[in-house]
């Protein structure tokens, strides 16, 4: 390789980042400064981008820490020297997602009211807690696998109660999905368990590209790569095995209000991204890569990581946006001609804008987390 062509790369890549992020916060600040209306939701669709950018990064979250506990919970040592980075994985990913609905929150500030003011037959109410309890969870686990790894049976016993309760809080955020009955593509007891199974290959197909990019490379790094990809495409295997049955069970039901949802999925305004973004890249594409690899490419592996990454954020757009674009009342928007009853939406600039500010700031928080120790398993912060 060319050693000018690296440098050169090297300093391209944080002005990407820099441009990204200055993009990002230009979009926070049209969002609580700006005049005007910051998205083009409307009262037939009010859930958008930001809402499935949500889903997205606590999915990240909650699988990265899934596989933190198969490691420290119950020995796994192939994914051990990925321990720390899973669960700065599931730190960083959780602060964001919760920043991201503080920004699509109508009044954002009103969510300070809800330890004392939360109904306790709401889902929400009680994902609340459950989110503010691992967070906790999650923050101590760091902080004892990176300061303190002396304390192993410690660290054991917090991954074992932490794993059903990260597959609680996922769970809970497809509950919140699924208890919205005038919604039947949501209304399914099936939809908590694929968010879970969802979060497990997404979040495992991060950790693998993190650990290509932040690990020293060795073949201990390889090796890790290479387990981590194919747990992440078995649990994949599943869940298209899961999104399949779904969509014939739907079909072969014909109840017509999820016939039309799907069908907005597979062939409405935006086929490509269910065909292009869901199937191929975030299946097809990394299926093919994981099965035609050679030991020791952990590129490829890499590659097949970040195209599952890819197609997941794909998925959960068409998980939020399509069953919303057909109104429980078909006839509701020809009734009143307004711009904000529309069933069509297509997403602001702002709203872009803060969703490439969430990604931007998962980055700088694996950055940071960089700076402050050292990802392979050294007891010292700041060690290299």
């Amino acid at each position: 390789m060319n050693p000018a062509s690296t440098t050169s790369g090297k300093h391209f890549a944080p002005i990407v980042l820099w441009g990204v992020t200055l993009v990002g916060l230009t979009g926070i600040f049209l969002r609580f400064f700006g005049s005007g209306e910051p998205t083009h939701l409307t009262q037939i669709i009010p859930w958008g981008v930001w809402v499935a950018t949500y889903i997205y990064f606590i999915g990240l979250s909650a699988g990265g820490f899934i596989v933190s506990s198969l490691a420290y919970g119950f020995g796994m040592e192939r994914f051990a020297r990925a321990g720390r980075l899973a669960l700065l994985q599931a730190f960083v990913c959780l602060l964001v997602a919760m920043g991201v609905i503080f920004v699509d929150l109508g009044h954002p500030w009103r969510s300070l009211r809800l330890p004392w003011q939360a109904n306790p037959t709401s889902v929400m109410a009680w994902l609340f807690y459950l989110y503010n309890i691992y967070f906790a969870l999650v923050a101590v686990e760091l902080y004892i696998a990176v300061w303190r790894p002396q304390r192993k049976e410690l660290l054991r016993r917090l991954a074992l109660v932490g794993l059903p309760l990260a597959v609680i809080v996922h769970g809970g955020v497809g509950a919140i999905f699924a208890t919205v009955k005038a919604h039947p593509v949501w209304h399914s007891g099936l939809l908590p368990v694929l968010f879970v199974v969802s979060a497990v290959a997404s979040g495992g197909a991060l950790l693998t590209l993190l650990a290509f990019f932040f690990l020293k490379a060795s073949s201990e790094r390889d090796d890790l790569i290479n387990s981590l990809a194919r747990f992440s495409i078995a649990v994949l295997i599943v869940e298209a095995a899961m999104v399949g049955i779904d969509h014939l069970v739907a079909s072969y039901g014909g109840i017509p209000e999820r016939i039309a949802a799907y069908h907005l999925i597979t062939a409405g305004p935006f086929p490509w991204v269910f065909w292009g973004g869901e199937v191929l890249i975030g299946f097809l594409i990394p299926l093919y890569l994981v099965c035609a690899a050679r030991p020791g490419s952990a590129g490829q592996m890499a590659l097949a990581a970040a195209c599952i990454v890819a197609g997941t954020f794909a998925m959960r757009l068409n998980i939020v946006i399509p069953p919303l674009a057909h109104p429980a009342f078909p006839e509701l928007p020809g009734a009143i001609h307004h711009m904000r009853w529309s069933a069509s939406y297509l997403p602001s600039f702002t709203e872009w804008a803060v969703v490439l500010a969430a990604f931007s700031a998962v980055i700088w928080g694996i950055l940071a987390g960089r700076r402050l120790f050292s990802f392979e398993g050294g007891s010292h912060a700041g060690e290299n």
